[in-house]
């Protein structure tokens, strides 16, 4: 068993325009997972600039936290202000 396995926070991703989850990184913690979720809509933000999001005024992907017993919410920065 390598560490990942043992990894029980999972980031996850929903691309809106393919109607699609996929998996991003797993991580020991929550908090560790949390970290990686705010670094990774940031780069998603970079990436999709709302001015190219289809005209939707914003950001179309979304950023989900699984946890141990598949546990889910969606990440949004406003959380950790």
């Amino acid at each position: 068993m390598n560490a990942s396995d043992q990894a029980a926070w999972q980031l996850v991703g929903w691309d809106a325009f393919s109607n699609e989850q996929y998996s991003v990184s797993r991580h020991f913690t929550e908090l560790e997972c949390r970290a990686a979720a705010r670094e990774y809509l940031r780069e998603l933000e970079r990436q999709q600039p709302s001015e190219d999001s289809g005209g939707q005024g914003g950001l179309q992907d979304q950023v989900f936290i699984v946890g141990p017993g598949g546990v889910r919410y969606r990440y949004e920065r406003e959380l950790d202000a």
